[in-house]
């Protein structure tokens, strides 16, 4: 599985690369539903081999590759995140804090 690395953390020419490739790939996707002489089964081959083409790059330039457990600890601290806000916010409005506790269940 690959996830985009943050524009930012790009260098500049990989930022400028980026948004070359990704214009370019739209104007030609738009440039083959543009297209009446071709098929809608042609249309659909000739984008899927456009995407093809940007994936091959992107995987070497602009994705990393993450694993579930990388995954896993984006989601995790992003709800840690998320927790700490709306205790903010429940501190505020005089609420008790919310916890977020693991519970472990076998599968069967």
């Amino acid at each position: 599985m690959y996830q985009a690395i943050r524009f930012s953390e790009l260098s500049k020419e990989l930022q400028a690369e980026k948004l070359k490739r990704d214009s370019e790939y739209e104007i030609a996707v738009q440039n083959i539903y543009a297209d009446k002489s071709l098929t809608p089964k042609q249309k659909q081959a000739q984008k899927a081999a456009l995407y093809q083409k940007y994936e091959d790059w992107a995987k070497v330039n602009v994705w990393r590759e993450v694993t579930d457990d990388d995954l896993l600890i984006q989601e995790e601290s992003n709800l840690a995140e998320q927790v700490i806000s709306v205790n903010e916010l429940r501190a505020k409005l005089g609420k008790k804090p919310v916890e977020v506790v693991e519970k472990i269940q076998e599968v069967k």
